[in-house]
């Protein structure tokens, strides 16, 4: 990455974390490279086809993301998406109440 100056990363912060990456390090070290999130929770110890939940639900801290995020001087306008693989109950009402943990850690 140190030769491209000029590249961009989009970083999947629920695929990190389950994969054993500290997502606010990673976003961290990336931060002058960063422009999109995709905000995503996983319960870690669950097999990897029932790993998703609605965010703030599962084990990643989505309070210390988004003030990470609000930091980034590249983040898009609209750089953060939320976001769900897949899910073991219902897919929109986990990113509905997803959205709504969201918003409610915003004040929104």
């Amino acid at each position: 990455m140190k030769s491209v100056p000029s590249l961009k990363l989009e970083l999947d912060v629920g695929w990190a974390h389950y994969a054993g990456s500290d997502a606010l390090s990673v976003m961290q070290k990336y931060r002058d490279r960063l422009v999109l999130l995709h905000l995503k929770d996983v319960n870690k110890g669950a097999p990897r086809s029932h790993c998703f939940t609605a965010i703030g639900e599962g084990d990643l801290p989505p309070a210390a993301v988004l003030k990470e995020a609000a930091s980034l001087p590249r983040l898009e306008k609209n750089g953060i998406l939320i976001d769900q693989d897949r899910s073991e109950g219902d897919l929109l009402s986990d990113l509905e109440r997803g959205a709504k943990n969201v918003y409610s850690l915003l004040g929104i």
